[in-house]
């Protein structure tokens, strides 16, 4: 029993003695999310993110773990200027790359801040909740002062933490781009003409 137990653990054991406590490749992943989050309050109305419906009123949607965000903390400060600066200014820090296990968790509080209360969410959104999320959990184990410091390995108790949430990651990923796949094949069909043909 313990030979098969040794046999299952001993992959895992070597890739977590190979997997760096901080990488300049997850450096990369977060700069170009935190990138494109900071385009689109750069580049969007703040009052084209809040529009109102028959059924909500101008201004961010504070349900669920929005209510914990920028947007429905700060909303009765100052409207929309106050909460979006803070985004702005806490994406500004963690694209520095200084103190990644700490601007991890601040990243991850602006993405639950910015997608949940924005009114015309995508599919974007959604992801880079989850994207995020798992990336703050990879970086507790990242000591280094700036992401963009040479990768180390090992060194980190949270390691164990880190290499799941690196996994998960590459599990959503894979999942993202087979799901992609199957909706977008083309499924053919033969009507009344033999060469009548369609995708839908």
């Amino acid at each position: 029993m313990r030979k098969l137990v040794h046999g299952l653990t001993l992959p895992i054991e070597r890739s977590l003695a190979c997997m760096p406590s901080g990488s300049r490749k997850i450096a990369v992943a977060r700069s170009l999310i935190a990138l494109a989050q900071l385009s689109v309050l750069l580049l969007t109305e703040w009052d084209a993110l809040f529009v109102s419906s028959s059924d909500k009123d101008f201004g961010p949607s504070c349900d669920g773990v929005a209510r914990i965000g920028a947007y429905c903390m700060m909303y009765s400060w100052g409207g929309l200027t106050v909460p979006t600066l803070v985004v702005i200014a806490s994406l500004l820090l963690v694209l520095s790359g200084y103190f990644p296990r700490y601007t991890g968790l601040l990243h991850a509080w602006v993405t639950l801040s910015f997608a949940p209360a924005i009114s015309l969410a995508d599919g974007g959104e959604s992801i880079s909740q989850v994207l995020v999320l798992l990336l703050a959990l990879v970086l507790l184990s990242d000591g280094r002062k700036n992401h963009w410091m040479p990768d180390e390995v090992g060194g980190s108790k949270l390691l164990p933490l880190s290499w799941v949430a690196a996994h998960l990651i590459r599990f959503q990923i894979a999942w993202l781009y087979l799901n992609s796949a199957i909706e977008k094949t083309c499924l053919l069909y033969t009507s009344d003409a033999a060469d009548d043909m369609q995708c839908v």
